[in-house]
């Protein structure tokens, strides 16, 4: 299993995917906040989900 692990690891290790991980959550809370600053129980509730993870 350790191995397996070591060599999904070393698949991303060049590549985008791990700034992609955390990247995009924090694009999409932007988003949302941009699109729902009127509405501050909309933005409370996206950033809450998110932080789930």
């Amino acid at each position: 299993m350790t191995n397996i692990l070591k060599v999904e690891f070393l698949k991303t290790k060049h590549t985008v995917v791990r700034s992609l991980v955390w990247l995009l959550p924090l694009i999409a809370i932007l988003m949302m906040t941009a699109v729902f600053w009127d509405n501050q129980y909309s933005v409370q509730l996206m950033m809450g989900q998110w932080s789930y993870f």
